[in-house]
């Protein structure tokens, strides 16, 4: 079994695949993820923190999402803008427990890619989950339209596998 900083390597090694970005090796503490957390209602999943504070990324295509940007910036303040940019939709997912940190790449594109922390698994790790965009914009309602991962490590597993098997 893999150690995690070896899972995110092969992780971000799948990034260049599908998309043109430069991904930037770069640690960042995680202390200054603080007033990104004051405003969601549960951390993210413990793997995804690792990501955020070890890579930065533009916009990254992967399967079955796309990543918000984390780009290079002193802190995590680039990225917190991505994750809040649409405050509409960002007020319904996140007082249902949902937060985002990706867009779906097909169809509906302005889907929102969330973890449901509500449904949070033992060691922090949460599913990956789909929503429709339409229903929380427009009825300030959650209507899940699938399932992507059972955990944010299984959704970065499967990623792997995926290429590997190309």
């Amino acid at each position: 079994m893999s150690s995690d900083a070896e899972l995110l390597e092969q992780f971000v090694e799948c990034f260049d695949k599908f998309d043109d970005g430069e991904v930037v090796p770069r640690h960042t503490d995680l202390s200054l993820l603080a007033p990104v957390y004051a405003k969601l209602p549960a951390r993210f999943p413990p793997l995804f923190e690792q990501l955020l504070a070890n890579y930065r990324w533009p916009e990254v295509h992967l399967r079955r999402l796309r990543l918000l940007p984390n780009p290079s910036s002193p802190g995590f303040e680039a990225f917190a803008r991505g994750l809040f940019q649409d405050q509409g939709l960002v007020g319904v997912l996140l007082a249902h427990g949902f937060i985002q940190f990706g867009r779906a790449v097909d169809g509906a594109i302005y889907d929102p890619i969330c973890f449901d922390s509500q449904r949070r698994r033992h060691g922090g790790d949460c599913p990956v989950v789909r929503l429709n965009h339409e229903s929380a914009l427009l009825n300030s309602r959650i209507k899940l339209v699938t399932e992507l991962a059972s955990t944010f490590r299984d959704l970065v597993t499967s990623t792997i596998e995926d290429v590997r098997a190309k």
